[in-house]
């Protein structure tokens, strides 16, 4: 290596460690996680005031990955009955159709974003989001 050379690699090393020393660099959470649709429902809370329900616990690490990335604070698991007791928050009466979809492929349509956590929230019962319409007639499953 000549002169030139090291002290590039030296300058970069010395950045680095700065760098790393005032929190500039900030570090990423790998988010490529591959989930089950297993239904073990985990209650977790962000703020104390909240309820949320994760499919199951790689889904919560998941989006608590998610939330680090953000610069959110991690949700924190708690039980479900201390989880539902904040459920059910007024939402808003306008209707944006969501329709959902359950493991087994059952469809259900929710008048907007709120009323299904609001759903899931109570039930326990985690959706993926289908599509931001009402759930076609002609996929529903009885």
């Amino acid at each position: 290596m000549d002169k030139h050379s090291i002290l590039l690699v030296l300058t970069f090393i010395l950045l680095g460690s700065f760098c790393n020393s005032q929190n500039l660099i900030k570090r990423r959470c790998n988010t490529s996680f591959r989930c089950s649709y297993e239904e073990k429902p985990v209650w977790a809370t962000t703020t104390g005031q909240d309820c949320l329900v994760y499919r199951n616990g790689c889904h919560f690490l998941s989006a608590n990955c998610d939330r680090v990335n953000r610069e959110e604070p991690p949700a924190i698991p708690i039980d479900k009955d201390s989880c539902q007791s904040k459920c059910g928050q007024m939402c808003p009466p306008f209707f944006v159709p969501i329709c959902a979809i359950l493991n087994e492929g059952q469809m259900q349509t929710f008048g907007n974003q709120c009323e299904l956590e609001n759903h899931i929230c109570k039930t326990g019962l985690t959706y993926s989001i289908f599509r931001a319409e009402a759930c076609p007639e002609n996929l529903k499953q009885k």
